[in-house]
Order: C-alpha cells, then structure tokens, then sequence
C-alpha cells in the first residue's frame, strides 16, 4: 500500500509505475493499488449520471481525485483533461446546471 508515503518514497518503491503514471494519469493507475483517473470515473459513473438529473442541491465533499472527475464530468471538460485540473482546495465550488452541462459560479 501506499498509504502515507511521500512523492519520493513512492517514485523510491514503485520506480516504473511512478514513472508511467507522470506520463499518463488518466489510464495509469496510483502506485501502491490506487486507481487510475478512468478507474474513478468508472467507479462513480452512477453518481454522476444522479447528480445530472438531480433537481435539488447536491454538496459533495471529497478528496480532489473524485472532485476533479465530478467537474470535469459536469463541465464538459474531456477525460484526458481530468486529472490536470487545478481546483482550489478548502472552498466551495457552485456550478448550477444549464441545458447541457454546468457553469461554475
């Protein structure tokens, strides 16, 4: 598992992997028997075709993995792009469905 280790412990212990997963994170899964960014999205595919035809508010509180698939899914923003995302960390972030897709507010 890698659980509780640093950048450098993980490149250290799982060189090949870490190496393949800078150069692709979206099917590259996390060293250590993580998930790649296609694994999550199909992990939670069912959350997010919900959280599509939900009507009412929804919060979803997360670590940024799941919160970057959760945008990237709702603004349109194609896969490869997903696990590049900068989202800002300890806010809120309101995006308010329109027609086809989500505008952030």
């Amino acid at each position: 598992s890698a659980e509780g280790l640093t950048h450098s412990e993980l490149a250290e212990q799982y060189p090949k992997l870490t190496k393949a997963r800078t150069e692709n994170k979206l099917e590259v899964p996390f060293p250590g028997g993580g998930e790649s960014y296609l694994d999550l999205f199909k992990r939670i595919e069912p959350l997010l075709l919900n959280l599509v035809a939900e009507t009412q508010p929804v919060v979803v509180i997360s670590h940024l993995g799941i919160l970057r698939v959760i945008y990237s899914y709702l603004m349109g923003i194609e896969p490869k792009k997903c696990p590049y995302l900068e989202l800002p960390m300890h806010c809120v972030i309101q995006l308010n469905p329109k027609g086809y897709g989500s505008e952030e507010w």
